[in-house]
C-alpha cells in the first residue's frame, strides 16, 4: 500500500476536479472522424514525475490510437482519439488521467489499460483518516493494489483525503465498501469482514 504525499496548490478550492473535462468535435458530413478530448490539470509539484512517467503513457496510448499531448507549461495532460472501435479503452483512458494527475505512479495506473478486466476506484475520505496497516490488509485480501492520502485543512480550505484502489472489480467493491465503513465502525470489524467477503468470492470462483 502507498501512500501519496499531500499535494499542494497555489490557489484556494479542490485540490483536485472529480473528473476529467471532456469535450469532443465531429464533422461526418465532410468524412471527418469524431474527435473526442480528455483534458486534465495536475499540480506542480509532481510535473517530474509526470514528465518521466509521460514516454511510457505516451507509448501504450498510442497501440490504441490515442494521441497524448503533456502541456508543462500550464501542468495540463490532454488525451485524443478518434477511434470509436474501442470505446472501452476510451473511457479507461479518461480514469488514466485522474489517476496519473493523483501521483499514482504510471507502472500501476496503466494497468487499468494493460490488464485484462482491471479497473480502479477513487474513493474520498475527507478528513477522515484510515489506517494504513488496515489498507494493507485490505490489499492482501482483495489483490488490488492502494494508495491514500489523507486529508487537511490549509488557510481554512478543506483538501478532501481520498484512497485510489486499482484491481479486480470484485476486489474493489469490497475496497470501497470498507473504506466508506471506517469513520462508523472499528476496522477490527471491517478486517473480519473483508476477509470473509474475500472467502465468498473465493469460493463462488470454485
Amino acid at each position: 500500500m502507498a501512500v501519496i504525499d499531500p499535494i499542494p496548490q497555489s490557489t484556494p478550492g479542490p485540490l483536485l476536479s472529480s473528473s476529467a473535462s471532456c469535450s469532443s468535435t465531429s464533422d461526418l458530413e465532410d468524412g471527418i472522424q469524431e474527435v473526442i478530448y480528455f483534458v486534465k490539470s495536475f499540480p506542480i509539484i509532481i510535473e517530474a514525475n509526470v514528465y518521466r512517467d509521460w514516454p511510457i503513457v505516451k507509448s501504450v496510448l498510442g497501440e490504441h490510437n490515442i494521441n497524448c499531448h503533456l502541456d508543462m507549461f500550464n501542468s495540463r495532460m490532454t488525451f485524443s482519439t478518434t477511434r470509436t472501435k474501442e470505446p472501452e479503452i476510451a473511457r479507461k483512458a479518461r480514469h488514466l488521467l485522474q489517476l496519473l494527475s493523483r501521483n499514482v505512479p504510471a507502472s500501476s495506473a496503466l494497468n487499468i489499460i494493460k490488464v485484462p478486466n482491471c479497473e480502479c476506484e477513487i474513493i474520498f475520505t475527507g478528513l477522515s483518516k484510515v489506517n494504513n496497516s488496515y489498507l494493507k490488509e485490505l490489499e492482501g485480501q482483495t489483490s488490488c493494489q492502494i494508495f491514500s492520502r489523507d486529508g487537511y485543512v490549509r488557510d481554512g480550505v478543506v483538501f478532501d483525503g481520498f484512497v485510489i484502489a486499482i484491481g479486480p472489480l470484485e476486489g474493489l467493491t469490497i475496497v470501497r465498501k470498507a473504506v466508506e465503513c471506517c469513520s462508523k465502525m472499528h476496522p477490527a470489524y471491517n478486517t473480519v469482514t473483508t476477509m470473509l467477503a474475500t472467502k465468498k468470492l473465493n469460493d463462488l470462483r470454485l
